[in-house]
């Protein structure tokens, strides 16, 4: 039985499938397996945008019963440069507009520090940045989150936890945060951040921290790895998380294999995620309830 308005099983969570879990597969094939896998949703890249337009995108999930669910940018909106910082907004404004016209988030990357560009310069960039898109995301009715990457991607985003992404967005009432697990296991006082971000939370990628050689940033298959994922999903549930639970493996070594196979691989270990951490918050509700 539900409890509190939570679905009974995991198979009535919205689960998507983020197109760069298969990297090499063309869209329709992707589209296809995550279809036949199980997986409610999908998650497009810019790139695919480009090459079949918002239009083809859009015939292809729908001809497999898909909803898109992001447009996930690996741009960084900052740069020591004007001219080079010019460009990398336009990007974004592009981006947006094209996730707004699928009706999906953007999903964004701000950026690090650099030669020449120390993190508190980086930050207050980051931070006009991000309102910039917006104050243009609220004209256009568009939606943007904001994705955190872990600390060893400090030169790829200078927001490396839950608390730096939500004071990004929180300058505004619009906008909000993508759950990575990958990128936000580590945090000690996470659960903390997570019920802090409540519904800015509007997005989670699925992933795990791979036990691998020091210096690998392969991810693991959610379960497989040492992020304790279950638990992370169990307090976003507890937070009263109720949007996509998005699929996003980045490994080259899960790439080297049958990709297809992949898809099917994924959508089983975030299945039996989702179950473990449904199981768990109806645990802690019932402590809950018992300490009442």
């Amino acid at each position: 039985m539900a409890i509190s308005g939570r679905p009974a099983a995991a198979g009535d969570l919205r689960i998507s499938f983020n197109q760069l879990t298969a990297r090499d597969l063309p869209l329709a094939a992707a589209a296809r397996a995550a279809r036949e896998s199980g997986f409610d949703g999908f998650g497009v890249l810019p790139s695919t945008i480009a090459e079949h337009g918002v239009n083809g995108v859009r015939s292809v999930l729908d001809g497999e019963g898909l909803q898109p669910t992001s447009v996930c940018a690996f741009i960084g909106l900052i740069d020591p440069s004007p001219v080079a910082r010019a460009e990398r907004m336009a990007k974004a404004e592009r981006f947006l507009a094209h996730a707004a016209e699928l009706g999906v988030p953007l999903v964004v990357v701000v950026g690090g520090p650099s030669a020449g560009l120390g993190r508190r310069d980086a930050w207050n960039q980051a931070f006009t940045a991000i309102d910039t898109l917006l104050r243009r995301a609220a004209r256009e009715g568009a939606d943007l989150l904001v994705e955190p990457l872990h600390p060893v991607l400090i030169s790829d985003s200078v927001a490396t936890s839950v608390a730096d992404a939500l004071a990004l967005v929180e300058q505004r009432q619009a906008g909000g945060i993508v759950v990575d697990t990958w990128h936000v296991w580590w945090d000690s006082r996470l659960r903390e951040r997570l019920l802090d971000a409540g519904s800015r939370a509007r997005i989670v990628h699925l992933s795990d921290w791979a036990a691998g050689p020091a210096g690998s940033l392969d991810r693991a298959l959610p379960g497989e790895g040492c992020a304790d994922v279950p638990a992370i999903c169990a307090d976003l549930l507890d937070a009263g998380f109720d949007g996509w639970w998005e699929l996003e493996i980045l490994s080259e070594t899960l790439w080297a294999g049958d990709q297809v196979a992949l898809v099917r691989a994924s959508y089983e270990s975030a299945l039996r995620t989702l179950e473990k951490a449904l199981s768990m918050a109806a645990k802690s509700n019932e402590n809950v309830e018992f300490m009442r």
